[in-house]
């Protein structure tokens, strides 16, 4: 499952706000975040923008990529291995 964030603050005392209820641990409790789950999300550049990229963070890793932006979710796509069992 995709979890998805969006942020609705109004200027920078919102932010503020969220950077404490990041650091305490309950930044999903802010009114100001929405939270849903997608097995998809397609994100495009409002359209007087004249930002063609954005900055974002997958899987920890910051970089830049061009919209419009499309995340899926690809079950199975990673396999695991895990250590044998011990056997007592």
């Amino acid at each position: 499952v995709l979890g998805v964030y969006v942020l609705k603050a109004a200027g920078l005392r919102d932010y503020v706000r969220l950077v404490i209820s990041l650091l305490r641990g309950t930044w999903q409790d802010e009114e100001m975040v929405e939270t849903a789950e997608a097995s998809s999300v397609r994100l495009e550049a409002a359209p007087r923008s004249l930002r063609k990229k954005a900055l974002v963070s997958i899987d920890g890793e910051l970089d830049y990529v061009t919209f419009p932006i499309e995340i899926t979710i690809e079950p199975g796509a990673l396999r695991m291995i895990f250590p044998a069992e011990n056997e007592a």
